[in-house]
């Protein structure tokens, strides 16, 4: 009896050591293992960075804009290959359209972006587009250029680099106003509510021809 407890007496500190190497092995082996899972997820997060200019034609308060900016931003946010850096530009171009400010706004974008490569400049409107389409070789010569909001009667006289694309933004007034006929058929007098810059006036002479044929039997007032 003796004998049997004088052996479990010196088993213990062996034991009692192995326990300890053991845990501290396992603790080691947790750390390491937790270190090694963070590196990889934090390389997994570490994508290419593209750098995506919108180019506004007008000033920062129009209620549209930013609509438009959280579109554009869904839609790319689809894709998850890259991480994406926006710059935001408003050129302010109908209060300010001479060629004086168009230089200015060359020599700013050519400062700002020098420094800063654009991989994609998505110009909203007919007005962005013609400015990237003049100066793209001096200010933007590697990107890719995306339209919006250009009907096909302003792109028509532009010569368009093979790194753009778009969507047009033709409008069928003819079949808008036919829907409204359908729905309210008495109609007699039809009111267009339109601006006065030369972007308006421009959709105004669009919509005068879609909707000519209906100025017999309506009283159009424009």
């Amino acid at each position: 009896m003796l004998e049997s407890t004088k052996n479990i007496r010196s088993q213990q500190p062996f034991t009692s050591g192995f326990c300890i190497i053991f845990k501290l092995h396992l603790l080691l082996f947790i750390c390491a293992s937790f270190f090694l899972l963070h590196s990889l997820a934090y390389a997994t997060e570490l994508k290419e960075e593209k750098r995506v200019l919108i180019l506004f034609p007008n000033q920062s308060d129009l209620p549209a804009y930013p609509m438009v900016e959280k579109g554009i931003k869904s839609r790319l946010a689809a894709g998850k290959e890259f991480h994406i850096t926006y710059y935001i530009e408003f050129m302010d171009w109908y209060r300010n359209a001479d060629q004086t400010h168009r230089q200015l706004l060359h020599d700013l974008y050519h400062h700002k972006f020098s420094k800063h490569k654009i991989d994609l400049v998505v110009a909203c409107f007919a007005t962005s587009l013609n400015f990237v389409t003049e100066y793209r070789e001096k200010l933007f010569p590697q990107a890719s250029i995306v339209f919006s909001g250009v009907p096909q009667a302003q792109i028509e006289g532009l010569t368009l680099n093979p790194m753009v694309t778009g969507v047009l933004a033709d409008v069928d007034y003819a079949g808008l106003l036919e829907t409204a006929l359908k729905i309210h058929p008495q109609t007699q007098h039809v009111v267009i509510v339109n601006g006065a810059s030369r972007h308006d006036l421009f959709f105004e002479k669009e919509i005068r021809k879609a909707l000519a044929p209906h100025s017999e039997r309506l009283d159009l007032i424009y």
